[in-house]
């Protein structure tokens, strides 16, 4: 019989796994209900997407303890997921104060910040991985150009 607290944890993690996907549901929802529209809602624009960041950047974090190995690309990933979210947390307090907010803002550190944060945990993971130079060069071109 597992004992009671891993029993606690795994139904905390069917929880929160079932947030996640509903959040992720809500999220394309209404990105795909929005189509066309230029409009900017606090509802969808910052708080469900502030959230759904917010969401993923913990679950990185909750991640990085199980991944012996790997525990250091999940927190960087975590990081840079945070940051965004706070991007979006940013450009949400000043959309809610007034139609418009400064450029450059402190959102743009955080929208940025996931950039370096995700490019050295691709570098992290690819020495982890040992992947040869050529394989890397490859993978990091394909991640800029798309």
């Amino acid at each position: 019989m597992p004992s009671e607290p891993l029993v606690m944890r795994v139904r905390a993690l069917g929880r929160w796994r079932l947030l996640c996907l509903v959040l992720t549901i809500g999220y394309f929802g209404c990105a795909l209900a929005r189509i066309g529209d230029a409009r900017y809602s606090v509802a969808v624009d910052g708080v469900l997407y502030t959230v759904v960041y917010a969401a993923s950047a913990t679950t990185c974090a909750l991640r990085a303890p199980q991944a012996r190995g790997a525990a250091g690309v999940w927190r960087l990933l975590a990081v840079g997921l945070a940051m965004y979210a706070f991007g979006w947390a940013a450009v949400s307090w000043y959309l809610a104060r007034s139609a418009e907010w400064p450029v450059p803002s402190v959102a743009d550190v955080g929208w940025l910040g996931l950039y370096p944060a995700a490019f050295a945990a691709i570098l992290q993971l690819t020495r982890r991985l040992r992947v040869d130079r050529s394989s890397t060069r490859n993978l990091l071109d394909g991640a800029v150009a798309g």
